[in-house]
C-alpha cells in the first residue's frame, strides 16, 4: 500500500473521531462552528481529500474510506498540510537525531506546549 493510501485511511479514521467528538460536544451545548483541523504531512492525501477524482494511487482505497471527503465537503473537517519535521508523532515512527527526539518527547510528555515546539521549528 502506498504512503498516500495509508495516510488517507488514517485521515478518514481521524475524521470519524473528529465527527464523534463534535457530536459529543454538541450534546454538552458546545457546538463547534468551524472545521476541525487535522494536520497532515502528505500533500497527496490532502489533495485526495479535496477532489472526487480517483487517481491511480488511490484506486485500491475502499469506498468507505472516502468518508473524509464528505466531511471536508460538509465543512466538519479540514486537512491542514504540515511539514513532516513538525509532526510530533514522527518520534514514534522515524529515526531522529538526539535533539529532535528529546524535543518531541518533551511535547508528548506535556513538558513543552505543542505550539511552542512549532514556533521553534
Amino acid at each position: 500500500m502506498s504512503t498516500s493510501e495509508a495516510e488517507f485511511v488514517g485521515a478518514s479514521q481521524a475524521g470519524q473521531e473528529a465527527l464523534y467528538l463534535r457530536e459529543t460536544l454538541k450534546d454538552f451545548g458546545c457546538q463547534k462552528q468551524t472545521a476541525t483541523q487535522i494536520n497532515e504531512d502528505n500533500l497527496a492525501c490532502v489533495a485526495m481529500s479535496k477532489t472526487p477524482v480517483r487517481r491511480q494511487l488511490s484506486c485500491r482505497i475502499d469506498i468507505r474510506r472516502y468518508f473524509v471527503r464528505e466531511l471536508v465537503k460538509a465543512g466538519f473537517v479540514k486537512l491542514i498540510p504540515l511539514r513532516t519535521y513538525k509532526m510530533v508523532a514522527d518520534d514514534l515512527t522515524k529515526s531522529l537525531l538526539s535533539p529532535d527526539f528529546i524535543g518531541y518527547r518533551r511535547v508528548m510528555m506535556g513538558q513543552t506546549p505543542f505550539a511552542l515546539k512549532l514556533l521553534h521549528s
